[in-house]
């Protein structure tokens, strides 16, 4: 028997790339704040290329990281289905009464139950 290969949503692995870019941008400039608010601004210019280019930098970075993120978190929900290979199937409630035959002695609501159980 074929089994067949799921598909994978690239937008997850997008999420997570820009998600841990994201922390450590947040996580650095956590700590050049930190730094800045015990008087160690003088000390910025020799410590660390990261920290000085986010005191530049910081503010539009993040700003532009979580643009990425609500970016790929709507890429990534609004496609799951299509990667995943289904299809959206037409809720019971919305198929025509009068093309849908019931069995005798069962109301509309009963074989939408029913209906619903098989599916499952």
């Amino acid at each position: 028997m074929l089994q067949s290969r799921k598909r994978v949503n690239p937008f997850y692995a997008l999420l997570v790339i820009v998600g841990i870019a994201f922390t450590i941008t947040a996580t650095a400039y956590f700590i050049l704040t930190l730094r800045g608010s015990q008087g160690r601004q003088a000390k910025l210019d020799n410590s660390s290329s990261l920290l000085a280019f986010l005191d530049r930098h910081g503010v539009s970075l993040m700003v532009g990281e979580l643009a990425l993120l609500a970016l790929c978190t709507w890429g990534a929900i609004g496609t799951d289905q299509w990667w995943a290979g289904r299809r959206e199937e037409p809720c019971v409630s919305e198929i025509p009464r009068d093309r849908e035959k019931l069995p005798a002695n069962e109301t509309h609501d009963q074989h939408a139950a029913k209906i619903s159980r098989h599916q499952k």
